[in-house]
């Protein structure tokens, strides 16, 4: 039988790669005419590639997801939808806008997640070094 962390390292690998095809692909695929345009190209890249990164260390760490990099995924996801609104315009943005709800929803989504796991202690809370594991432990 295939070992959980194994498909899990995978999967973080697979799915950092992508975001690192997505930072690659925005630049080449959406033609800005403007500078601000630009700079949200570039801002948004910085992002994906931010958050590829944040799946590579997962992964390495075997899937144990310390505060820090928790913290630094929520980080990347605010500047990829910083990228966002200045590609549409700062003047333009509302609080009813269906891309800010989406993240919203996916943010407390996220966060509503983590606390039902470790609720249920499907992540396995180590207080000396406050990480948290997706994966149940096998003792």
């Amino acid at each position: 039988m295939t070992d959980p962390i194994t498909i899990y390292k995978s999967f973080n690998y697979v799915e950092g790669a992508i975001w690192f095809l997505v930072a690659l692909g925005l630049p080449i695929f959406i033609k800005p005419t403007t500078t601000q345009k630009k700079l949200a190209i570039g801002i948004a890249s910085v992002g994906f590639i931010a958050f590829g990164t944040s799946d590579f260390l997962e992964a390495a760490h075997q899937g144990e997801i310390t505060i820090g990099l928790l913290a630094f995924k929520i980080f990347c996801g605010a500047v990829i939808l910083c990228g966002r609104f200045t590609y549409i315009g700062w003047k333009e943005f509302k609080l009813t806008d269906r891309y800010f709800l989406f993240g919203l929803f996916c943010l407390i989504a996220v966060l509503g997640i983590i606390a039902v796991k470790m609720y249920f202690g499907k992540i396995h809370v180590d207080n000396s070094e406050q990480r948290f594991s997706p994966m149940p432990r096998l003792e």
